[in-house]
């Protein structure tokens, strides 16, 4: 008897236990599609742990390269800011001034966001610390930093980089095309522009704490 593609995915998540993730790899899809097929063939989605993929030779190598240099640290015990930002410097490879940036924390969570900036244009060439020299004490983002932390990191107060010229209207990732706002004003913003938006919001008379 030959057995269907659903039949397939049925089992390797019902039976072998795969994740979502692991499963769309193996069919060469993503696990958005099944996730459909799971519900169409009534399986539930649930939380049980499951077997992922095995990480290749080369992830393990790329993990043991990037953690080169960096001292462990024990469970339970707090670190010290000077631990803390010798540990920023052996990561990220560079020198750093910090009397620059007397928030240290600030300066982690820009540092973060430029990782995943580059890894979004996928390239190396972005100067980090530009990007973060812009931001760090841009008032506009301060504020909403600000109110993320004192709000005990509400996920509606996220700051979230927004293009202000769409990318879907050809905006690019270029500096002067980026802005930090809340990741729900970022979600209800969508694809319009800056001036689409301010339009918007003034005609159905659309207001919001968590909107700049």
């Amino acid at each position: 008897m030959n057995i269907t593609l659903e039949q397939q995915i049925v089992e390797l998540y019902d039976v072998g236990k795969w994740t979502l993730r692991r499963i769309a790899s193996h069919f060469g899809t993503n696990h958005h599609s099944i996730k459909r097929v799971l519900i169409k063939n009534g399986i539930p989605i649930d939380g049980a742990a499951r077997i992922r993929r095995p990480m290749s030779q080369a992830t393990r190598n790329k993990i043991s390269i990037a953690h080169k240099g960096l001292i462990p640290w024990s469970k339970g015990k707090k670190m010290s800011l000077a631990f803390r930002q010798e540990q920023m410097i052996i990561k990220l490879k560079t020198d750093i001034d910090f009397t620059k940036y007397t928030d240290f924390d600030r300066l982690i969570f820009l540092t973060k966001v430029t990782t995943r900036h580059i890894q979004a244009v996928r390239s190396q060439s972005i100067n980090r610390w530009v990007f973060v020299d812009k931001f760090y004490n841009d008032p506009s983002f301060v504020k909403l930093y600000s109110l993320w932390i004192n709000s005990g990191k509400n996920k509606w107060l996220y700051p979230s980089i927004d293009h202000i010229h769409p990318r879907s209207k050809g905006g690019t990732f270029c500096l002067e095309n980026l802005r930090f706002v809340s990741w729900f004003e970022n979600r209800a913003k969508a694809d319009m522009t800056e001036d689409e938006w301010t339009a918007f919001k003034k005609s159905t008379n659309t207001h919001s704490d968590l909107f700049q």
